[in-house]
């Protein structure tokens, strides 16, 4: 059965939307999407409704999407230099408040160090970081609902993390590895900074300094160096290398995503929601999600999710959040 026509301008709003977040789009594919936008007023309804569906909340001096959507790229200079020049955003203070307001969500931050010697464990409740400085040097942000263990000894470095989310900083030190182990398989680094966000059904690493060595579980699975800059994501497909995403943005109060899974979105969203999202229709799931989550404003992104997906949105019992598939 062919897409609707709605629906098919949709994923195209979407498909548009993606592509201008790449450094590299040329001048030729910017052309193309203003003549896109330009076609029909039902193309510029649909990519504002997903501008506003993913709720960037850019903060920088620098044009928001909507904004280049309506402000027509001429050649005179590179696009890079275009989509970059100096703008005034609408609500800036606004939005800017609104980020610091999400720093303190859930209670202030946690700090501790950790000794050396027998493990220790760190949890973290709903909506809730905490912080420790690790005896060996490095640090951990523990992101919510997580749980780590560590041990540290003078032959080695070990954290267990089987659910959740953190960001390592390591010290440096050639005679022992700095091993996360998780239910996916074994992060390996000697000194460098990564964040690692275990899912359900998926691994993912984000690299920000040096380079990891991931070893997947699995008997014939081959280990994957993932250097600073780049993701690598492992689930029952396999293992997948790609370009980095923002990998501790959820420490400034907001997630971040390019083109993952709209199940691990929301998955991630619920170790931060005052209540439960439950997205009734699994083959949605497996849709590609680009953009921010406000983590002081997820019923409001779960209401905008039915202007990109075909999704109606309901409230459940004891205030849970019930995604359905439009009919």
């Amino acid at each position: 059965m062919s897409p609707r026509p709605h629906d098919k301008v949709a994923t195209e709003a979407r498909e548009w939307f993606v592509r201008l977040l790449d450094e590299d789009i040329s001048a030729d594919e910017v052309a193309l999407w203003q003549a896109w936008l330009a076609r029909s007023p039902a193309h510029r309804t649909a990519y504002d409704r997903t501008t506003d569906a993913w709720s960037l909340g850019d903060t920088g001096e620098r044009p928001t999407h909507t904004e280049l959507a309506q402000d027509r790229y001429n050649g005179s200079v590179p696009v890079a230099q275009w989509r970059a020049r100096p703008t005034r955003p609408a609500f800036r203070p606004a939005l800017i408040a609104a980020s610091l307001a999400v720093a303190v969500i859930g209670g202030s931050v946690a700090y501790s160090t950790l000794p050396a010697g027998e493990a220790q464990a760190i949890t973290t409740a709903r909506a809730q970081h905490k912080q420790a400085a690790l005896a060996d040097g490095s640090t951990v942000a523990v992101g919510a609902m997580t749980g780590v263990q560590v041990r540290l000894s003078e032959r080695r470095r070990e954290i267990k993390l089987d659910k959740g989310e953190a960001f390592f900083k390591v010290a440096h030190d050639d005679r022992r590895a700095f091993v996360v182990k998780t239910p996916f398989g074994a992060v390996t680094a000697t000194g460098t900074a990564f964040n690692v966000d275990v899912g359900t059904g998926q691994l993912c690493i984000n690299v920000t300094e040096g380079a990891v060595v991931v070893q997947p579980s699995g008997l014939f699975a081959k280990a994957v160096r993932v250097s600073a800059g780049q993701r690598l994501v492992v689930d029952a497909s396999g293992a997948t290398v790609s370009a980095a995403t923002s990998p501790v943005s959820w420490t400034q109060g907001r997630l971040e995503y390019r083109g993952e899974r709209l199940s691990a979105v929301i998955e991630d969203v619920n170790r931060y929601a005052e209540h439960p999202i439950v997205l009734r229709d699994p083959s949605v799931g497996e849709m590609a999600y680009t953009g921010t989550v406000r983590l002081n404003a997820t019923v409001d992104w779960a209401a905008g999710l039915p202007a990109a997906f075909p999704l109606d949105v309901t409230a459940g019992q004891g205030g849970v959040v019930v995604l359905s598939t439009r009919m």
